[in-house]
Parts: C-alpha cells; sequence; structure tokens
C-alpha cells in the first residue's frame, strides 16, 4: 500500500527543468542581452550563479513567477533575470550553468552569442508597419479589472474581478496579474475561471482572476492598474499573431504546440478603478464593538460541561460569515476571571472560519454557569452595527471527593500532597537469593571471543580510517573527487539514454547522451563543463598517447547530437545504438588506460 501511494504521488509530481534561453544571439555593440535562467517543478529562491564571462558585464535583474495551465493541470516555474552587457565585438560563449535542485546537479547547454559593430544610431524609431502591428494586438488583446461598487466602508470586504480578454490570439506562460494595492488588503487568487463570451459579434476568450480586497484607509483610493505578462504565439513567416485555433484556452493557450511558432513578449496594464471608502458610522457604535465588518456570524461551545474544580473546559469561539473576519476582535473574557482561572488564548483559520480555543478552570463549586458572551461588527448589508449574543451556558461543577488534592499552577497556594510509600520502594532490602554465581579466576580476557572482539574491532578501526582518509581527499581535493565521481555519474547517464533507445525518443537520447559524455570528460580531464569540445580534449595534454579510435568516436558523437537537432528524420535506432556503442567504448577505454 505504502508503494502504490508513493508511486501514485510520484506519478503526479511535475517533472524538474532547468534551462537557459536569450532573447537575441545576433546583437550590435552597445546592446544588452537577456539571458533567463528557468526552473520548472522545484521552488528555488535564492539566484543561481553564473560564470563570470571574459569582456561581458553581468547585472542580475531579479526573479519572476509562472503559472501555466495545460489539460487543467498546473505547473509552475521560476526565472531568474540576468543582463549581459559585451564590451567587445566577437563571438562570445555562454557556458554551461550547474545548480544543485533537490541533491540533484542541473545543467544548461551553453550558448554562442554573435556580437557586431554597428553604425546605426543607438537609439532607431520604430517602423509604422511595427506601430500598426502594435496597435491591432491591443484591440484584440486587454486587461480589465471590474469591482461591483465603488463606494465601500473601511474594511468592508470587496470582490475583484481581473480578466484577460483576448480575441482571435494564442498565449503562453501568462503570469497571474500583479497590482497596485496601496490602501487596501489583497486576498490570494483561487484557480482562474476560463471561458469564452460574445463582445461586439465576435468570440472572445477569457480568463478571470477573482479575489477580493479590504480598504484600511478612508478616503479616494486608486485600485490599480492591475499588469500581467504573456507570450504572443506568433506563426513562421507570419508578421502578425496566429489565429485563433481549437479555442484560446486549450493547450495552446498556456503553451505553444504549433511547429514553427514563435514567442513575442507582451506586457498587459489594465484600468484604474476609483473607490471611495467611508468611515464606520459613530452612531450607534456599540462599546464592545470588534471592528469585523461584513455579513458575520458568531458561536460560542464549551465542553466538557460537567467537571469537578479545578478540571479544564474548552472554551470555543468561532466567526463565521463574509466579511473581514481578520480585522474582527474576539470578545474580552476579563470579566470571568472572579470565578474561572483563564489560560492563554490560541487563534486559528480554518476554511472560512476563525475560532478561538480558551481552556478555562472553575476555581469553586458554587459556578454553576459560563456568562453570556456578546459579540459585535458591523453588517454592512444593512448598514447598520449588529450585536450577537451566545449563552449562558449551564456548567456542572463538583467539589473534590475527601482526602483528594489538586494542584492548578497559579490557581491558589496549594501543593501536591506527597504520595503515599510503599513498601519495597523506598529501602533496600536485605537479598534472599546469591544471583548469579561467577567461577573464581575466571577474567574475560582469558576468553576466546574477547580476542575475537578485538580483532574486529581493530579491523572496523582500520576501515573507518581509510574511509575517514577517502572522504577527507573527496572533501579537500576537487581534481580527484571529480575523477573518482565521473564513472558512476556516467553509468547513470548511460543507463538514461538507454532507456531512450527502448521508448524511441531521439531528441532526448542525444541530448542524454551529449551530456553524460561532457560531464565525464569535463571531471576526467578537471576542465568546465562548457569548455569541453572536440578541440579542447585533443590538445588536453592526458590526451596524449589515446587511440585515434576513440578520439573519433568522441568526434562521432558530438556530430550526431547536433545533427539531430536539424534532421532529426535521418535518425534511426540503428544510429542511436551505434552512437550508444561509441560513448561505452570510450568510456571503457578512458577508465581503463587514463589515471
Amino acid at each position: 500500500m505504502l508503494f502504490l501511494t508513493l508511486l501514485v504521488t510520484t506519478g503526479f509530481a511535475q517533472e524538474v527543468g532547468f534551462y537557459a534561453q536569450v532573447n537575441s544571439d545576433k546583437i550590435t555593440l552597445g546592446e544588452a542581452v537577456r539571458l533567463q535562467l528557468t526552473v520548472e517543478g522545484a521552488d528555488v529562491d535564492q539566484p543561481i550563479e553564473i560564470p563570470a564571462i571574459e569582456d561581458i558585464e553581468t547585472q542580475y535583474l531579479g526573479i519572476s513567477s509562472n503559472v501555466s495551465i495545460v489539460n487543467g493541470k498546473y505547473s509552475s516555474s521560476k526565472t531568474f533575470n540576468y543582463q549581459l552587457f559585451p564590451l567587445k565585438t566577437g563571438v562570445y560563449q555562454i557556458p554551461s550553468i550547474e545548480t544543485d535542485i533537490n541533491g540533484k546537479t542541473y545543467s544548461t547547454r551553453a550558448i554562442l552569442i554573435d556580437v557586431k559593430d554597428s553604425t546605426a544610431p543607438p537609439t532607431q524609431a520604430v517602423s509604422q508597419a511595427q506601430q500598426q502591428e502594435e496597435a491591432g494586438i491591443k484591440d484584440r488583446v486587454f486587461l480589465v479589472v471590474k469591482v461591483p461598487k465603488n463606494e465601500v466602508y473601511v474594511n468592508e470586504p470587496l470582490p475583484v474581478k481581473i480578466m484577460l480578454i483576448a480575441g482571435g490570439l494564442n498565449l503562453s506562460d501568462i503570469q497571474y496579474p500583479e497590482m497596485d494595492t496601496t490602501g487596501f488588503v489583497m486576498g490570494n487568487f483561487p484557480k482562474p475561471a476560463q471561458y469564452e463570451q460574445m463582445i461586439n459579434g465576435v468570440v472572445h476568450n477569457i480568463l478571470e482572476f477573482d479575489t477580493v480586497i479590504y480598504p484600511t484607509r478612508t478616503g479616494e483610493l486608486l485600485l490599480g492598474p492591475a499588469t500581467t505578462r504573456a507570450n504572443l504565439i506568433v506563426q513562421a513567416g507570419s508578421r502578425f499573431p496566429s489565429q485563433r485555433m481549437n479555442g484560446l484556452f486549450q493547450d495552446e493557450f498556456f503553451r505553444s504546440v504549433f511547429g514553427g511558432g514563435q514567442r513575442k513578449a507582451i506586457a498587459l496594464t489594465s484600468n484604474e478603478e476609483k473607490i471611495t471608502v467611508r468611515p464606520l458610522p459613530e452612531d450607534g457604535k456599540p462599546a464592545n464593538f470588534s471592528g469585523g465588518v461584513g455579513n458575520l456570524n458568531f458561536k460560542v461551545e464549551a465542553s466538557p460541561t460537567n467537571v469537578k474544580v479545578g478540571d479544564p473546559i474548552t472554551l470555543r469561539m468561532s466567526i463565521l460569515g463574509s466579511g473581514n473576519k481578520q480585522s474582527a476582535r474576539f470578545p474580552d473574557l476579563t470579566d470571568l476571571e472572579k470565578d474561572f482561572k483563564l489560560y492563554e488564548p490560541q487563534i486559528k483559520d480554518e476554511g472560512s472560519e476563525r475560532y478561538l480555543e480558551q481552556v478555562i478552570i472553575p476555581k469553586r463549586a458554587d459556578v454553576t454557569e459560563i456568562p453570556k458572551i456578546q459579540f459585535s461588527f458591523f453588517n454592512v448589508d444593512i448598514q447598520q452595527y449588529q450585536t450577537i449574543a451566545r449563552g449562558p451556558i449551564d456548567i456542572t461543577v463538583k467539589d473534590l471527593e475527601p482526602g483528594e488534592r489538586l494542584n492548578v499552577v497559579g490557581l491558589n497556594n496549594q501543593t501536591v500532597a506527597g504520595a503515599e510509600e510503599s513498601l519495597g520502594e523506598d529501602i533496600v532490602f536485605i537479598k534472599d537469593a546469591p544471583g548469579q554465581l561467577i567461577k573464581k579466576g575466571a577474567r574475560f580476557y582469558k576468553n576466546a571471543l574477547f580476542y575475537v572482539f578485538v580483532a574486529i574491532s581493530f579491523a572496523a578501526w582500520v576501515f573507518l580510517l581509510i574511509y575517514y582518509q577517502q572522504t577527507q581527499r573527496l572533501q579537500t581535493d576537487a581534481v580527484y573527487a571529480k575523477r573518482m565521481m565521473a564513472p558512476k555519474k556516467a553509468k547513470k547517464g548511460l543507463l538514461q539514454a538507454r532507456k531512450f533507445i527502448d521508448e524511441n525518443k531521439k531528441q532526448e537520447f542525444y541530448d542524454t547522451l551529449f551530456k553524460t559524455l561532457q560531464h565525464y570528460l569535463g571531471n576526467k580531464l578537471h576542465l568546465p563543463i562548457g569548455t569541453v569540445t572536440l578541440q579542447t580534449i585533443k590538445s588536453h595534454k592526458k590526451f596524449d598517447g589515446v587511440d585515434k579510435d576513440i578520439i573519433e568516436s568522441i568526434r562521432h558523437i558530438f556530430e550526431e547530437s547536433d545533427l539531430v537537432r536539424y534532421a532529426a528524420g535521418q535518425i534511426t535506432e540503428e544510429t542511436m545504438n551505434n552512437s550508444f556503442a561509441h560513448a561505452e567504448r570510450v568510456i571503457d577505454y578512458l577508465e581503463r588506460n587514463m589515471k
């Protein structure tokens, strides 16, 4: 049962991914490149360190979060944004970047950037065609903020709808909206609703984000604007975004599934809503007003109700209904202190209910009830203060039995009566039996088992010493550690590659095979992963005297890995098995001949 549960849970978990991308691989001197490192399926908060690149200045811009929905399933990712500013012309390489996620190392592919000189002015005017295109996009996709009313009381809950409306466009990577809520407290966004609506005779697709805000101060306040980001799917060879296919809110809405489609980042900004926030009226305001605003309800329960003096009673008060329960204070119970000992309350939230649990202890047997408890709030539906009274709650308190004593901390100066002594527990008796007898002159070191124990202990000590020295060397000698871990990681990568052959996944097979060999050679030769190329390997001193067939096998794998990106149709299962055999031969040869 445990195995099946873990298996099912793992099946629903999002796969972890780590990849890098740039907004352009060809720029002119004076421009900057935007580098994005994206982590999918894992919670990473700290920026990922990227290696220094000669003649390129690097600046960290911040983190952004994305949420996508594919076939009704959520997937999340975090993107770390960097700006790279080349100082000279030439071809630069962003090396492979590694990071540890949940105890496992992930790495990206190296990216080349071509920086050319340009005599064009730094700022260029946007062409008329581009302006027309952007104007057309704004007419077809926009963000709207709606509220049911524009005049509320302070702390009154106000529902807010943020709607992303698109007509005949395909979007992907839509982010949850952000909004300027100065003067408001905003709740979380639940799962957005998605539907179609006819607007001016045209079917529009709508993604609706619903939440609730609570104004915290009076006066004229501005709600918004809300902002969000998304990618517009543009078909290859087309200047304008593609028309809607099979519904905006199918898979195409969040992730492009069109061959040759390109993504164009867009930023959307909504309207602002002016909200007038009125103060709560002073007329009729109760002295025990809790601060709660809305259509609230109040409940009081106590258990047990049949106790003895000094026994605890749990008093539970609950605030329910629609409204700002966070701002509501629970009734003050100091009036109960003459009859009860009060302990520190515990306040918790469960769904739409906010409740308080407090332990009270009756001090005397003549206490017959928990007095009436009142809760006052401002009811926005009738625009009046309302008071709910609960209780009194009848209780039965009995005196302690004769001789029964109880100590309640802080109740009075009573002390716990000493426990009655039991014969045999408070004195030591004379032994009435001799116990275990030992032969005179017998010594443990004269037993053969003692020497067996000494031998085993010595062997264990030698083993631990060797293990300690090996561990210390792995921690202090990076070159040795990488060389020792190289075959283990390579074996794991080959097993994964073999699995992709069986599943006929060509791209995944060559990506795994290339990365396995690249990491193995980098660890074996103590080279940065991003600098492992055929040229750097051949020029390495450790490759002096290496069989030419091995070098040719490495060349074959690197070339096949590049070929599969452009001509995957030419790759057959026999080709993959051949490449796999080359990789096994390379690793086996280097393990036997390179120390």
